[in-house]
């Protein structure tokens, strides 16, 4: 739930920052295109690994890094203002 909103809310704000630096509104879409791309990559990768091992892994990668990343997001635009 917290990943999914923190996500929106990143997505939500986007437009506005990439105004602040007078960037055009295209390169909106553009860095929309990358990061989908690049996270289908990265499931098509990982499923491919996965099938690959022998055995599954015990553990597995939490959503709560999703959450955290969003934090770190939020860093760094808090930090390109001051």
């Amino acid at each position: 739930m917290f990943s999914a909103s923190s996500h929106e809310i990143a997505t939500t704000v986007l437009p506005a920052f990439l105004a602040t630096m007078s960037v055009a509104a295209a390169w909106l879409g553009i860095i929309e295109r990358v990061s989908d791309g690049l996270s289908s990559f990265a499931k098509m990768a990982g499923g491919y690994y996965t099938e690959k091992l022998a055995q599954r892994k015990p553990i597995a990668v939490p959503r709560d890094f999703t959450c955290s990343s969003s934090v770190a997001s939020s860093a760094a635009q808090h930090a390109s203002r001051a």
